[in-house]
């Protein structure tokens, strides 16, 4: 029986997000659900507060860090304990800065249907290594599949951050073994396990990561006027002085995979295949996949 059923769904959608904060990151911070939700401290003290009323072994205070954490008897009540969930919910601060859409919101009375995504499953074990390694700053070892090995191998990375590419969820860490800051996809990981060794290189000096660089996409020059203008459309473009464009600032290691999602590094003969390209494709390239190797495919 779900103990939070009766509460209001506002309510219940911070106590959601505030269980899988502590099921994933291990701690669970005031600030980041009043920056989340836009509520004020107290409304969180209250939600916590109801939370413990109901699962009154699942968090205990840490008054060193001032932050709650799990309880040795943690059990979900709300969360699912798969790692899509939080991924998804890290993918959705990102793009909105919101958790308004959460795991299991009812879609109401609209008639709907999307495209399926590739079931890549990444295993709860891994993502919790992976995570607990960023907070910490520690080295974790993986079992890793590569494209460029015919079996498993084991790595030893220091991680630092995760990133959506549009596909799949990657971390980025240094690597033992080419001593450089690479991509690591987290499904291609059989198995992750503890070090408390800590990296001898900050993630400051992983430049790929810190710096950013502008992508500027436009209409296809090949396309008519109001072609452009429905490709201007559908990308959410402005005009400036050369014509419709599509600005992001990305890290630079991820314009690779941004070019590669919306096929910009390829000419393609036919426009309407993909109806984008790079106006500055020249600053560019030296990001495109096929000129840096930092991806462990």
């Amino acid at each position: 029986m779900d103990p939070f059923a009766n509460l209001p769904f506002a309510q219940r959608q911070r106590l959601h997000f505030i269980e899988s904060l502590a099921l994933w990151d291990g701690t669970v911070q005031r600030h980041r659900v009043c920056d989340t939700f836009g509520v004020n401290g107290t409304q969180v003290t209250r939600d916590i507060s109801t939370y413990f009323e109901e699962c009154p072994n699942n968090l205990t205070y840490n008054n060193r860090q001032k932050v709650y954490v799990p309880a040795a008897g943690f059990k979900p009540a709300l969360a699912s304990g798969d790692p899509d969930e939080y991924l998804a919910l890290l993918r959705t601060e990102v793009r909105s800065k919101t958790v308004a859409v959460l795991p299991g919101l009812s879609a109401g009375r609209v008639s709907h249907a999307s495209l399926p995504h590739a079931n890549i499953t990444v295993l709860p074990g891994v993502l919790r290594a992976i995570l607990s390694a960023i907070q910490r700053g520690q080295a974790v070892y993986v079992d890793y599949l590569s494209m460029n090995a015919e079996k498993l191998t084991g790595r030893t990375l220091w991680p630092h951050a995760l990133f959506f590419s549009g596909e799949w969820w990657y971390c980025r860490a240094f690597d033992a073994k080419h001593q450089a800051f690479r991509d690591f996809a987290l499904h291609r990981m059989d198995g992750a396990r503890h070090s408390n060794e800590q990296s001898l290189v900050h993630p400051e000096n992983d430049r790929f990561w810190v710096e950013s660089a502008e992508v500027l996409v436009e209409p296809d020059s090949r396309l008519s006027p109001t072609q452009q203008l429905i490709v201007a459309r559908d990308y959410g473009m402005t005009k400036d002085r050369s014509g419709w464009v599509w600005k992001e600032t990305l890290r630079q290691c991820m314009i690779g995979y941004f070019v590669a999602l919306h096929w910009l590094d390829v000419d393609l003969k036919r426009p309407r295949r993909t109806r984008l390209v790079l106006r500055n494709s020249g600053q560019l390239e030296r990001f495109f996949f096929r000129a840096v190797p930092n991806v462990d495919s």
